[in-house]
């Protein structure tokens, strides 16, 4: 199985994608520009399970302050069919996406007991739908 994690770096960034052009739409942000940025796991896990940084990565090209980006980019955020629960705005514009961890979505494919070595995420990643501490 491929890597969960890197999976959903890529669901986060596709969401923002979607969710700046909805907002270019309706004129919250301008359009035509390109919007880049990474996803990583933040450090404090309190504020989330990924942090994107693509609000203050295209503030510049924009014209508006980074914050003003990401709240943006949050509101059109659509979640549904996505690997995420909640989408929120941290700092001076980070994106912070919290996975859902009912199972419902990225971490339905979790084995129903813990394995013995972890073989779908990365090696010491947290194990968050059966909320294990290491794999």
């Amino acid at each position: 199985m491929a890597n969960l994690i890197e999976q959903a770096k890529q669901n986060a960034d596709a969401l923002l994608q979607q969710a700046y052009l909805d907002a270019a739409k309706t004129g919250e942000l301008p359009e035509g520009a390109v919007l880049s940025g990474t996803v990583e796991i933040p450090k404090d896990v309190q504020n989330g399970d990924f942090a994107a940084n693509h609000a203050m990565v295209c503030a510049r090209s924009l014209h508006m302050p980074p914050r003003k980006i990401a709240e943006a980019l949050a509101a059109h955020s659509r979640l549904e069919d996505s690997f995420f629960s909640s989408v929120s705005v941290a700092g001076p514009g980070f994106i912070m996406s919290t996975t859902d961890r009912d199972g419902r979505s990225m971490w339905n494919s979790c084995p129903p007991t813990r394995p013995a070595r972890c073989t779908w995420a990365m090696p010491g990643a947290a194990c968050w739908a059966m909320r294990w501490p290491r794999c």
